[in-house]
């Protein structure tokens, strides 16, 4: 069974194989070509992979044909790459998951009371998750806050105790089905500039960054730059006054206008471009320089 053969030598599932049977192929002096159907599969496989890598903080120094960095910084020109690689560096490279894409088109202009607050500062945060919480429930105009972690947070148990100390005041949103609403729903978020920061300004949620590795630091300050995010300060230099000051002003109101804006008019809110292969190249897009 050439089916169950090429299965098990390519490690697939069988149903993902198809072996379609020619009459007068020849064998190729021998009675039956099974190997060298096998070996045409290898070389097939081995000319389409090509080695590629995630690289935020531009201090990979290996060879790969396609380097994806889905923040804003570090800049094109810190990137060290082989001839011939491509590079998908900016805005319109992104990765936003499915969950933020649709709920971007059903997000309401203004947002119901009460006034919500999301805390997303993801899986590299130690305690700023339970800090800016009890900051932000100091804050009179914040009725509700939403801590988004994972049940692994460092500091859950601590997360789940201050939920049930202030009871429908603090919740933990740990699943994605639980997200989508909050979504449409929070009026700001609290971020640390990694990859939420991006799907967020996707959905067209102000956010108030809160930086505290040197990558998070220049991709909130390109954030803020474009005007889709306002940069408080690095996290560990940050007090209660100025986060209360940063939402008490009216500076997120305007971020909340101008990222619509900049989804009417296809200006600079960061959104997903298309998928873009090995060999692609957007021409129109001035932030690209694949080739040395």
């Amino acid at each position: 069974n050439l089916r169950a053969d090429l299965a098990k030598v390519l490690r697939l599932p069988p149903e993902a194989i198809l072996v379609h049977h020619v009459e007068g192929a020849g064998c190729y002096g021998h009675n039956g070509a099974d190997d060298v159907a096998l070996d045409a599969a290898l070389v097939k496989m081995t000319d389409m992979l090509r080695p590629w890598t995630i690289d935020s903080a531009a201090k990979m120094n290996y060879q790969a044909d396609l380097i994806v960095n889905p923040f804003l910084a570090p800049p094109m020109k810190s990137f060290r790459f082989c001839d011939g690689a491509q590079v998908l560096h900016g805005r319109k490279y992104a990765l936003v998951r499915g969950v933020f894409r649709r709920q971007r088109t059903i997000r309401a202009i203004e947002q119901p009371a009460p006034y919500r607050a999301m805390v997303c500062m993801g899986d590299d945060d130690v305690d700023q998750s339970l800090l800016r919480t009890e900051q932000l429930l100091d804050v009179p105009k914040v009725d509700k806050v939403s801590i988004v972690c994972r049940p692994h947070h460092v500091r859950y148990d601590e997360l789940c105790d201050l939920a049930d100390k202030h009871g429908k005041r603090v919740e933990i949103v740990t699943e994605v089905k639980e997200l989508m609403t909050r979504l449409v729903r929070a009026h700001f978020c609290v971020t640390s500039g990694d990859t939420w920061s991006m799907e967020l300004c996707c959905v067209g949620i102000p956010q108030l960054t809160l930086p505290t590795t040197p990558m998070q630091m220049a991709h909130c300050k390109k954030l803020d730059d474009v005007g889709v995010a306002t940069m408080v300060g690095h996290s560990s230099k940050v007090t209660f006054e100025q986060l209360a000051e940063a939402v008490e002003l009216p500076v997120l109101g305007a971020r909340r206008r101008h990222l619509l804006r900049a989804d009417t008019r296809g200006g600079q809110r960061p959104k997903p471009g298309p998928a873009v292969g090995p060999g692609g190249r957007d021409p129109g897009d001035r932030h690209l320089d694949h080739h040395l």
